[in-house]
């Protein structure tokens, strides 16, 4: 799989960032001692190098006779809530086991706040995307949130950017995302943005 196209498992063990629609059928097994309800899904895990691998994996939902066993419908519904978490996972969720990569917060920040039309403005949610996509994430997305020093962050700003406003902007987006990910439950720790000259 692609890095560009990995999920939220990329960020150091949280759940996927992209919503995988899946919904396979409850089987019951039978050839072994007991029987028992079980589906199979598939899941991302991250590797050392970073990537992402994609199995397919079984999953025991319950008996399906003699004692504490569900109909199939009620193992249906324990089926629907764990691939409630495959599938749409929560920033909490996604961010709860360590610094994410910077890219893949980014995307969550435009699919969640920027999205909102209640939030924010046509006009502004065009800039800030623009911004995003064409210089914010192309230089930072690689990298943790823990990985940005302030210092590289302002060289950066200066050093791409004439006017004072662009710089500005771009600043205030990286600082928004970074306010959105400790909130999100990813750690804290000095902003890249809060350095400034």
């Amino acid at each position: 799989m692609p890095l560009n196209e990995a999920t939220l498992l990329t960020l150091t063990g949280g759940v996927r960032l992209k919503t995988r629609v899946q919904h396979p059928k409850v089987h019951e097994r039978k050839d072994r001692k007991g029987h028992y309800w079980f589906f199979r899904a598939w899941v991302d895990e991250p590797q050392p190098d970073g990537t992402v691998r994609t199995i397919r994996r079984f999953f025991t939902i319950a008996p399906s006779r003699g004692e504490n066993a569900l109909s199939k419908k009620e193992a249906e519904v324990e089926r629907d809530k764990i691939l409630g978490k495959l599938n749409t996972p929560t920033l909490q969720q996604a961010l709860a086991k360590g610094p994410a990569l910077f890219g893949e917060v980014a995307k969550m920040y435009k699919e969640g706040y920027l999205s909102r039309d209640d939030q924010i403005s046509k006009p502004t949610r065009i800039k800030e995307e623009s911004h995003l996509d064409l210089h914010i994430i192309p230089r930072w997305g690689k990298y943790r949130l823990n990985e940005i020093p302030p210092k590289d962050v302002e060289d950066w700003l200066y050093n791409t950017f004439d006017y004072w406003w662009t710089r500005h902007a771009m600043r205030f987006i990286m600082g928004r995302i970074f306010r959105k990910a400790e909130g999100g439950g990813c750690g804290k720790k000095e902003s890249a943005t809060q350095s400034r000259k």
